[in-house]
């Protein structure tokens, strides 16, 4: 299904072209704490792993027909969850931040507050999370800028921005153009 792009969205999807072309992937630093920005929009869910302002790794997903229909509250929610399942393995048993532009998440997953959040799908995503040290912390969508351009442009790509977009990361290879493909 084709998903017409408004002019703002073509600039987003040219401006993270050239985030990420410009971007170097960095190595894990085990030193360096994590950061991890999630963004959800109507449509898709992602996430930036970096460490000391550097880009580690991406990740975005299309939203199922039935997460379409989730409040943005929830969408927002399971950004944060399925980047921190993504990167479980550099996360666990080390302290990192979350930064997300939903004030309303910050409240729900902050550790220091006794919520009476009655969401039984919310309070399983934060049971889930109970075993992670991290601090959570919103910053507005502007300067949210990758995560935030990462999931308004991943169900608009078609085949030759897929194309375009896989010669600009200079072929990065099987496993990593199979991820990409798998999330538009």
């Amino acid at each position: 299904k084709s998903f017409p792009l408004s002019k703002e969205a073509e600039s987003d999807f040219e401006m993270i072209k050239e985030e990420i072309s410009r971007a170097v992937v960095q190595t894990i630093d085990h030193n360096v704490p994590f950061v991890v920005e999630t963004d959800a929009s109507d449509f898709s869910i992602s996430g930036v792993l970096s460490q000391a302002g550097q880009p580690v790794a991406f990740f975005s997903r299309k939203l199922s027909d039935c997460e379409h229909k989730h409040a943005a509250v929830e969408k927002e929610a399971l950004g944060i969850i399925e980047a921190v399942r993504k990167w479980r393995h550099y996360l666990l048993g080390r302290h990192f931040k979350v930064i997300t532009d939903q004030g309303s998440v910050t409240f729900m997953f902050n550790s220091a507050h006794k919520s009476k959040i009655k969401n039984e799908k919310i309070q399983r995503w934060r049971l889930e999370l109970s075993c992670y040290n991290f601090e959570i912390i919103y910053h507005p969508g502007k300067e949210n800028r990758v995560a935030d351009a990462l999931s308004r442009v991943c169900s608009a790509i078609q085949n030759d921005k897929l194309n375009m977009l896989h010669n600009q990361l200079c072929h990065p290879g099987v496993a990593r153009m199979a991820h990409w493909v798998r999330t538009f």
